[in-house]
C-alpha cells in the first residue's frame, strides 16, 4: 500500500546485468517516482539479442493512463515466447512496409 499524500523521489536507475530466463541484460533509466505515477525517463536495456530504450510513464493511481513511446531494434523474441507458450510461436512482422 502507497503512502498518503504527495511525494515525489528521483534516482538513476542501474542494473548492471542479470540473467532472466533466456534474457540477458544491463538496463538504466532515470526513474521518478511520486504519488500518482512512476517514470522510466530515458531507459535503455539491452534485451532478447538486442535494445529497447524510451519512455515510459506508469500509473499508479485508479482511472490514471500509462504510457510508454519506446523503439526496439533488433530483439530477437522466438526463444522466449517458445520457452514461455512450450512449443514454437509464429511471428511475422506486423509494420507496414515502407
Amino acid at each position: 500500500m502507497w503512502p498518503s499524500g504527495s511525494y515525489r523521489a528521483t534516482a538513476d536507475l542501474s542494473i548492471g546485468g542479470g540473467v532472466l530466463g533466456r534474457m540477458i541484460w544491463p538496463a538504466r533509466a532515470k526513474l521518478v517516482a511520486t504519488s500518482s505515477e512512476i517514470q522510466l525517463n530515458d531507459f535503455s536495456a539491452d534485451v532478447f539479442k538486442g535494445r529497447a530504450s524510451g519512455n515510459a510513464r506508469i500509473a499508479i493511481t485508479k482511472g490514471a493512463s500509462s504510457h510508454v513511446l519506446a523503439d526496439f531494434n533488433g530483439l530477437d523474441i522466438a526463444g522466449p515466447l517458445t520457452a514461455l507458450a512450450g512449443s514454437a510461436v509464429p511471428l511475422t512482422d506486423a509494420l507496414p512496409a515502407r
